[in-house]
C-alpha cells in the first residue's frame, strides 16, 4: 500500500504474487523502491512508476535463509538475511555476493546519518559495519546484561543522535531495551 498521510491507502499490485510470501522490509534511494522477501527474492519498481501494477521486477539474488531485513544508508542498500550473511547493491537491482557478519541469526538492520549501519541477532550481539556492508565488527553485550541472561535483540533503530536495540531475555520474557549515542 501506498499513502502520503498514513489514513488513506492505495493498494499496489504486484507482478508476481509467487514470489511475495512474507515481506520482510522496504527501502528506496530515492530512484528505485525495493521490497525483501521472506522467498529469497528482491523486488523493485522506479519510484516513478508506483502506479503501474506490472512494473515491478523480481530478482533471486542468491539469499540462503528463508527472510531477511533491508536499509539504505544513503549509499547502499543493504539487506541481511536471517542467518549470518549480508548483500548491498547500489540501486536494489545488482547485488554483490554475500558477507559474513559473525552473526549467527539477525533480526534487525538500521542505519544512522553517517551510514554506520547495525544489524542485531542473537546472544546479546549485534555486528557494526561502517563500509556499506563490506565487512562487519560483531560485539557481545553480555557484560553489560545486569541479570546475565542471553538475550535476543530483536530491533534496532536510530534516530535523533540516539541508537536503540530492543530485546527479551529468554527467561522469565523479561524485556530490555540498550540505548548508545555511539
Amino acid at each position: 500500500f501506498t499513502t502520503q498521510d498514513f489514513v488513506t491507502f492505495s493498494a499496489l499490485f504486484r507482478a508476481d504474487p509467487n514470489g511475495w510470501n512474507g515481506v520482510q522490509g522496504v527501502a528506496d534511494n530515492g530512484t528505485n523502491l525495493v521490497v525483501i522477501s521472506s522467498s529469497r527474492v528482491v523486488h523493485y519498481i522506479p519510484i516513478a512508476d508506483l502506479s503501474n501494477s506490472a512494473g515491478w521486477t523480481s530478482v533471486v539474488n542468491g539469499l540462503t535463509s528463508n527472510s531477511g531485513f533491508i536499509t539504505y544508508n544513503g549509499t547502499r542498500f543493504v539487506i541481511i538475511e536471517y542467518g549470518s550473511n549480508a548483500q548491498s547493491s547500489t540501486d536494489g537491482v545488482t547485488w554483490t555476493d554475500k558477507v559474513a557478519t559473525g552473526l549467527t541469526t539477525m533480526t534487525s538492520i538500521a542505519h544512522d546519518d553517517t551510514g554506520k549501519i547495525v544489524a542485531t541477532g542473537a546472544n546479546n550481539e549485534f555486528a557494526v559495519s561502517t563500509n556499506n556492508g563490506v565487512t562487519w565488527t560483531k560485539t557481545d553485550i553480555s557484560s553489560q546484561v545486569e541479570w546475565g541472561a542471553t538475550t535476543a535483540l530483536n530491533n534496532v533503530a536510530y534516530g535523533d543522535g540516539l541508537w536503540l536495540i530492543a530485546g527479551s531475555a529468554f527467561s522469565p520474557y523479561n524485556a530490555i531495551m540498550y540505548s548508545s549515542e555511539d
